[in-house]
């Protein structure tokens, strides 16, 4: 059964680092939540330069990406999720590409 624990661990882990911004990525993400230029954007959208669909799927994108950078295996062994999913977050999802990729996009 331990060795299963572990596994299940080392797994979720992975998934975990994979689906979440770190520190540096959670950093990038607010900072470029609040650069000028992205107010620009926003305001050229209205124009059609620019389709206001697209400008608002690569937000919504941005937006969503999620940072966790406190879960441990000390800690997944004490609760077998990550700790967001205590405060209304939604579970670990796969994704084709990590966060930190996503964020990059």
């Amino acid at each position: 059964m331990e060795q299963l624990k572990t596994e299940y661990v080392q797994s979720y882990l992975a998934q975990h680092t994979r689906a979440r911004l770190g520190v540096d990525g959670d950093k990038r993400k607010a900072k470029l939540l609040g650069d000028p230029r992205l107010r620009t954007l926003q305001r050229l959208a209205a124009i059609d330069l620019m389709p206001e669909q697209h400008l608002n799927n690569c937000l919504r994108r941005l937006v969503e990406l999620e940072s966790c950078f406190a879960l441990t295996e000390q800690d997944m062994r004490a609760a077998p999720t990550c700790p967001l999913r205590l405060q209304g977050r939604r579970s670990v999802r796969p994704f084709r590409a990590s966060a930190p990729r996503r964020l990059g996009r």
